[in-house]
């Protein structure tokens, strides 16, 4: 089995496999580190990642095609994306207006399946959003790395977690995660992580991603609506990707 090392991130590293049968997939190892209380904690946490990511089937979640949670260390597969959303440039391919609209649709579709079935993901990011170009020269963009989902039993969320501190992207993450911990996300908090990433996409030249944990301002037409998602309190927030899908549509259709 042939393997080119893609990148990390968390507690993994990802590598570009070839199968026996020549496929390439990619495969994401689990990296142990700490005493073995930590590494328990980390199994249990990629076992409920590759539970939960199996049990959703939607063109914009990365699917899982097999795992293997007892090996030592666990992996599992899943395909090869093209890049991640804000690389296509690195890979010769047209990161326009337009993509960047039908990402971040596609991204609201992925989320909407999680939030419907109460679950938060709660490490929205570029890097954890992937592409995927087909043979008939469509794409669609899917949400991966299911590490931080919220399950249904919160409580678990909190050993993890609180084991290892903040675990996620300081600039997307919302300001309750940050002083409360993860147990208390909502979809409120994923709504936030949701406008950092409008304004990645769509920011003006001159503007940055803005402070952590803060509201961030955009001149961008997008404007009003990164600033409703990044408020500080969640209450103030859009309350569903359904009323947000609703604000972006409207605004695009206006440009």
């Amino acid at each position: 089995m042939n393997t080119d090392y893609l990148g990390n991130g968390g507690f993994g590293v990802v590598d570009r496999v070839q199968l026996t049968n020549g496929q390439f997939v990619a495969r994401k190892t689990l990296q142990l580190t700490g005493d073995q209380n930590q590494q328990n904690d980390l199994r249990r946490r990629f076992k409920r990642e590759v539970e939960y990511q199996s049990g959703f089937n939607h063109p914009n979640i990365v699917r899982i095609i097999n795992s293997d949670l007892d090996g030592h260390p666990p992996s599992f597969m899943m395909p090869l994306a093209t890049c991640h959303l804000g690389n296509e440039g690195n890979v010769g391919l047209t990161f326009d207006f337009d993509t960047k609209v039908q990402a971040f649709l596609q991204v609201l579709d992925g989320l909407e399946v999680l939030h419907n079935q109460g679950h938060a993901h709660r490490d929205i990011k570029p890097g954890n959003i992937l592409r995927f170009d087909n043979q008939d020269g469509s794409y669609q963009y899917a949400i991966s790395d299911f590490g931080l989902i919220s399950p249904s039993d919160r409580s678990s969320t909190t050993n993890i977690t609180s084991t290892f501190g903040a675990i996620g992207t300081e600039v997307y993450m919302p300001r309750e995660c940050y002083l409360n911990g993860f147990s208390v996300a909502n979809a409120q908090s994923d709504i936030y992580s949701l406008g950092v990433l409008l304004l990645f996409l769509f920011k003006e030249n001159n503007e940055t991603l803005g402070v952590p944990y803060d509201e961030r301002e955009s001149s961008s037409a997008f404007g009003d609506i990164i600033s409703k998602c990044t408020k500080r309190e969640p209450e103030n927030r859009y309350e569903s990707i359904a009323q947000l899908r609703a604000a972006f549509i409207d605004v695009v259709r206006g440009i």
